[in-house]
């Protein structure tokens, strides 16, 4: 008698074959890519080693609102890959695990690099997306489309670690009270994007560009009224016993109006508390680990001396 044990009959093939295909999309996902950014590794006060260079992280989302991160341990520009043509690489028949080896090796092909230099890694929503609750606004659904969507930050992901949601979940709180007590000159906020019970991201207003770009334009700017209406959105916060803590060329949007908006509130504490998240180096006191309204007004500080000499001011360069 034959044996069947490894036979498989026509139902079971078909099941089979249906569970393969589902894990290929018959679209495949759209890919964007987020940032591209150096990650260093500084010493902390028990350790012997100078600053360095530790890996490029670039930051991919796919419109099924996954994301996944892809390491390289090899510096290269920024730019080179924010400029990377994704029209390029085919996934056709890509498994959806798959897809961020696919697009590492892409990355490596299309900038000349070893494939060894690179590691993929598929982010986990559980990790970064914090838990909705009523406590919370959810955004209405008619202004999704036309709000800009602030993803969690994935910089330094690690499978397991729960510090970016809780990053999200601070930054979400620190929003409900601006939502409640609203300034001109601070950024608006509508509510959280929720999908699934969790929060996918913050909806914010669309502005123009940031006081970076604006002063790139070249067009000359009204410096005198841009910073008393910075000084003003951080007086306005410190009245709310918030601190930004992270004032600077970028956290600055322009409306169409000219007028300055402060936004970025992800390191933004309760005064006095510590920070949790660090600030942008060259814009905040140096080793400053709590949240103090002289962080604000260094920043403050640095904007003014950075307006009336952009091309000098060497906290702006990257």
């Amino acid at each position: 008698m034959p044996d069947r044990k490894h036979e498989l009959d026509d139902d079971t093939v078909s099941s089979v074959s249906a569970m393969e295909a589902l894990k290929i999309s018959a679209t495949p996902p759209i890919l964007e890519i987020i940032s591209a950014d150096e990650v260093w590794r500084f010493p902390g006060p028990d350790d012997d080693f100078e600053p360095h260079f530790e890996c490029m992280e670039v930051i991919v989302r796919m419109d099924t609102g996954d994301h996944f991160l892809v390491q390289v341990h090899e510096r290269i520009s920024s730019q080179d890959i924010l400029n990377l043509d994704l029209s390029l690489l085919d996934l056709t028949s890509v498994a959806m695990e798959d897809i961020p080896h696919a697009f590492a090796s892409f990355l490596a092909n299309q900038l000349g690099i070893e494939i060894e230099s690179t590691k993929s890694i598929t982010v986990s929503k559980s990790d970064v997306c914090p838990t909705f609750s009523s406590s919370l606004t959810a955004a209405p659904a008619g202004m999704i489309k036309y709000c800009y969507l602030k993803y969690a930050q994935l910089a330094a992901y690690e499978p397991g670690n729960t510090i970016i949601k809780e990053r999200v979940l601070a930054e979400a709180n620190v929003c409900e009270v601006l939502m409640k007590n609203p300034h001109p000159n601070i950024m608006k906020y509508w509510g959280c994007y929720v999908v699934d019970g969790r929060i996918e991201a913050l909806c914010l207003a669309k502005y123009t560009m940031t006081l970076a770009e604006r002063v790139d334009t070249g067009v000359p700017l009204d410096t005198e009224r841009c910073l008393t209406g910075i000084r003003d959105g951080i007086q306005h916060l410190h009245s709310l016993g918030l601190v930004h803590n992270d004032i600077n060329s970028r956290n600055i949007m322009m409306d169409p109006a000219d007028n300055p908006v402060i936004i970025d509130f992800d390191s933004c504490t309760r005064e006095g508390e510590k920070m949790v998240k660090g600030w942008t180096l060259g814009w905040c006191i140096k080793d400053s680990m709590t949240g103090e309204r002289e962080n604000d007004f260094y920043g403050l500080i640095k904007l003014e001396e950075y307006l009336a000499a952009p091309e000098s001011c060497m906290c702006c360069r990257e």
